[in-house]
């Protein structure tokens, strides 16, 4: 799946060509993106170095976290 940088997502600057992939099992959805959280701002949730794995396809559910850009 694609990998990309919390910076790239917020700022909506994600690179014409992706150049960082990771691998998984058991994930179909073809819309499953990586986000690399490479600093403390989501602590104590998710720590620096942690990799987020987000479907957008998936109905979320109560006490889900989930990815909000304003």
């Amino acid at each position: 799946i694609p990998l990309y940088t919390l910076h790239e997502i917020t700022t909506g600057k994600t690179p014409a060509k992706i150049t960082q992939f990771i691998g998984t099992v058991g994930i179909t959805s073809k819309d499953v993106f990586g986000i690399h959280i490479n600093n403390n701002s989501l602590v104590p949730a998710f720590q620096s170095n942690s990799i987020i794995l987000i479907d957008p396809n998936l109905e979320p559910i109560e006490s889900d976290y989930v990815l909000c850009i304003l």
